[in-house]
């Protein structure tokens, strides 16, 4: 009877180092105290009234209208974003970000896909971060930074930018980006947008960069 005793508690130990060892590969951020994800969202919706209304360009005032508009100030968007202590300095992060629409669930500002705004995954140390995926381009952030209205939908250069995109991006897919540690208050970034197309590198390649 001992002997069986003895045999049922050396298999519940091993049980439990069996699950203890599980948890660890199932949930491995959850070793490091530094490492966390969490999701985010903006939900962005209202209402708009104009006193004159035209279906389309060159025809009639219709009158009056009153209706339900999504993004009326930023994005209705939702992700998630996590980072990892790696020791020794580095780190790793990835952030996943779609576009909705408020009004009927479908995708807006989102590129049509999924995760159609931002889906990377980068390295941080010290000496800068270094980020794979799709991506903001830099002279988009930049002009972010810089707009004192967020590029809101609304009253922001964001219609002057948006006349420049052809060179410059907003969603740059199959991206490589670097993004220098701040310096006296200066920071710097550059991306690469690798065009995919096999024996030729140059072709639906692009680059931008900003400081």
């Amino acid at each position: 009877m001992p002997q069986q005793q003895k045999s049922m508690t050396g298999q519940r130990k091993f049980a439990l180092k069996v699950c203890a060892v599980a948890a660890g590969v199932v949930f491995p951020g959850m070793a490091h105290a530094q490492s966390s994800v969490h999701v985010y969202g903006i939900v962005d919706g209202g209402l708009i009234y104009t006193s004159k209304h035209s279906p389309a360009l060159g025809l009639p005032n219709e009158g009056r209208q009153v209706s339900f508009t999504d993004s009326g100030l930023s994005p209705s968007i939702f992700g998630m974003q996590g980072i990892g202590d790696m020791g020794g300095g580095l780190g790793a992060e990835f952030k996943l970000e779609s576009g909705f629409n408020v009004a009927n669930g479908g995708y807006n500002n989102s590129n049509g896909n999924f995760f159609g705004r931002q889906a990377y995954v980068g390295l941080t140390s010290r000496w800068g971060k270094v980020d794979a995926g799709l991506q903001f381009s830099p002279f988009f952030l930049a002009t972010y930074d810089l707009d004192p209205r967020g590029l809101s939908q609304t009253g922001s250069s964001q219609i002057m930018y948006l006349d420049n995109v052809i060179a410059t991006g907003i969603l740059t897919p199959n991206a490589v980006s670097y993004t220098s540690p701040r310096v006296d208050g200066f920071q710097a970034s550059a991306l690469l947008s690798l065009g995919g197309v096999a024996g030729d590198f140059k072709r639906m390649a692009g680059s931008t960069r900003a400081a």
